[in-house]
């Protein structure tokens, strides 16, 4: 069973918790998305037990991204 859980607040993150659990592929969705704080760092996948079984690198910043694809994207900001 997939599931989609709409905001990861309290309630959300524990109804993925149990979903999970019960096994099913949950999926969470915030509107603010993942703090700064927490994507500048990347993040760790954390099975039933609490071992980490997946490493997510930190996001690339926009200038990593303008030099990673090229001409491909146009970068721009809030200052433009």
């Amino acid at each position: 069973m997939r599931v989609l859980v709409l905001g990861s607040g309290v309630i959300g993150v524990a109804s993925a918790y149990y979903l999970a659990a019960q096994g099913a592929q949950v999926t969470v969705l915030d509107r603010q998305g993942v703090p700064p704080q927490f994507v500048a760092k990347g993040y760790e996948v954390l099975n039933e037990q609490g071992r980490v079984i997946e490493v997510i690198a930190p996001a690339p910043t926009a200038e990593e991204m303008q030099a990673i694809l090229g001409d491909k994207i146009t970068l721009v900001t809030q200052d433009d």
